[in-house]
């Protein structure tokens, strides 16, 4: 699991692609976050929930091939 969801968006997909690559080298599959954690005071909200053309997005923008 890799968390950079509190950085700008911009500033998350470099992050999360960055970490993205290293676990591919090393074999290993990661989960990231665009956004909140889920958790009291906010992500339950009601109408608080993911866009799915944002995450359709971010998970283009930070995709990685495993290095050679």
């Amino acid at each position: 699991m890799y968390d950079a969801s509190r950085l700008p968006y911009a500033a998350n997909i470099v992050a999360t692609t960055a970490a993205a690559k290293l676990c591919h080298h090393a074999g290993l599959w990661i989960e990231s976050e665009l956004g909140e954690i889920g958790g009291k005071n906010g992500a339950h909200t009601p109408g608080a929930r993911t866009d799915p053309a944002q995450a359709s997005a971010f998970a283009a923008a930070t995709a990685s091939t495993p290095w050679p």
